[in-house]
């Protein structure tokens, strides 16, 4: 009675219709890059929480040293890398005041990937995969089950993922080996990231 889909949409928004797809296309977008600056943004409290959460997994080192023998040589809260040029390497030592200099420029690059994350984040799950990409790595969040289930809109299928994270693998071996450390952490974090705010 009313003819093809087409037709009545033809009717309805007549040579609009093309514009009226495409308008709504760019307002997706725009709510799509304000969810990701909102996950991207952490509040004096949330850095506090944050704070608290990762250095308690970390813990603090002034001198350089090896997590598990696979391990690079890591000082401070879990820092690799450099410290003001210099590869860190054995023997090396640091305050805990250029420790807390080094979190903080290590976090802030650490959650540069939840800009990527295009779904609506609380402060916990913002927090929990905070401490998880301090963990793992931007590379490895970004193929992980972890970020592929969040942007598909499936948060525990998300937080089921976290479990998969707790291996190392071996340099000589090339085998894959469960660290109990791993596990308490992966376990600690999917805790957090499935906890209501208020709770």
């Amino acid at each position: 009675m009313y003819g093809s889909d087409d037709e009545c949409m033809k009717k309805y928004y007549g040579n609009k219709k093309s514009n009226f797809f495409e308008q709504n296309k760019q307002q997706t977008s725009k709510e799509i890059e304000l969810i990701k600056s909102n996950n991207i943004k952490f509040s004096d409290e949330e850095l506090a929480k944050a704070r608290k959460f990762i250095q308690s997994e970390e813990k603090f080192s002034e001198y350089a040293y090896k997590p598990t023998k696979n391990d690079v040589w890591t000082i401070g809260y879990g820092h690799t890398g450099t410290v003001d040029g210099k590869l860190i390497t054995e023997g090396m030592k640091i305050t805990k005041e250029k420790a807390e200099e080094l979190y903080r420029k290590d976090f802030e690059a650490h959650i540069r990937p939840l800009k990527e994350v295009e779904v609506p984040l609380t402060s916990n799950q913002k927090i929990a995969l905070a401490s998880f990409i301090y963990n793992v790595g931007e590379g490895a969040f970004k193929n992980s089950g972890v970020f592929k289930k969040l942007n598909s809109g499936d948060y525990e299928g998300a937080a089921a993922n976290f479990d998969k994270y707790v291996k190392q693998k071996n340099k000589i071996t090339g085998e894959y080996v469960v660290l109990n450390g791993l596990v308490k952490r992966r376990q600690k974090e999917k805790e957090l990231f499935l906890t209501n705010d208020k709770e």
